[in-house]
């Protein structure tokens, strides 16, 4: 879909993109003839103007209110590096006006890639990778990155995500991102997660209790002193089967005696290990 936005002074566009930068989104009315029907995270191509100048950004329909409008969220505003000087006076808070611009809507949509399947080619064969990527059904920009979706399409899409893609949503996404990254119980992001620098205690915690758990990455953790001082973290390593005897045993020393104490009649415990905990607890009784 091609929208054409039209704002009465550049004082209103550049409210309203403040405003995208500011909440993630920008309510627009939904332009006559339009689809009756708009999925979500359906691409939106938006022609804006104000005034004599024109530019144009790319955006994805988040949600649909009828009645009131379409929320969009809109690309890399960065890019809009030509945006018109603002004047004296302020923002009018006129609503900007939108029209559906059906002529263009063949060049987004209806030319069939190499596939014949009506998307652009992915690999960029036909040029059409010098505008856009295509991942399933949804049509992004050229430069958005799986870092910058909303959570919900990440879930949607992770199935068709590269390995590549996988591993830099694990290495570098926000929190909600990188439980989508461990609810794929694929091992070979588990190190990437941990290396993530926004990860937290209880995200650590939660992988070292994880029964598919990299055996690799719990040898990681035991390892690192910063951890080991959560009481939760050392908990889950000492109960986790992977976990090698003579480490967990190690690990002993960093919980108090009273958790100990609460491991020997845990069914997660080793029978073997039990028996360390209890000499464990003799030996710093008869300090």
């Amino acid at each position: 879909m091609r929208w054409r936005v039209e704002y009465s002074t550049a004082e209103d566009l550049h409210a309203h993109l403040a405003e995208n930068a500011a909440r993630g989104a920008v309510l627009l009315p939904v332009p006559d003839g339009s689809p009756e029907e708009l999925r979500q995270f359906a691409r939106v191509e938006l022609e804006l103007r104000a005034g004599d100048w024109s530019g144009c950004a790319a955006g994805e329909l988040l949600q649909l209110i009828p009645g009131v409008g379409a929320v969009i969220r809109v690309f890399e505003l960065d890019a809009l590096s030509s945006l018109p000087p603002q004047g004296a006076t302020p923002p009018s808070g006129k609503a900007p006006e939108v029209r559906a611009l059906h002529e263009e809507a063949a060049t987004l949509e209806g030319s069939a890639g190499p596939s014949g399947d009506g998307l652009p080619a992915t690999d960029g064969s036909d040029g059409s990778d010098d505008h856009e990527r295509v991942l399933g059904q949804h049509y992004l920009p050229k430069g958005s990155t799986v870092l910058s979706w909303p959570v919900e399409k990440l879930q949607v899409e992770w199935p068709t995500l590269s390995v590549a893609e996988k591993i830099r949503v694990a290495r570098y996404g926000k929190r909600p991102a990188r439980a989508i990254a461990l609810r794929s119980n694929d091992k070979n992001l588990h190190a990437f997660v941990l290396a993530n620098a926004g990860v937290s205690v209880e995200e650590v915690a939660h992988l070292a209790g994880m029964a598919g758990a990299d055996p690799a990455v719990l040898l990681r953790i035991a390892g690192t002193p910063e951890w080991l001082g959560h009481t939760a973290v050392v908990r889950n390593l000492v109960c986790h089967p992977k976990m090698p005897l003579p480490q967990v045993v190690r690990l002993l020393d960093h919980l108090p005696s009273d958790e100990i104490r609460r491991l020997t009649s845990s069914g997660r415990v080793r029978a073997a290990l039990k028996r360390e905990m209890i000499k464990k607890l003799e030996r710093r009784g008869g300090r």
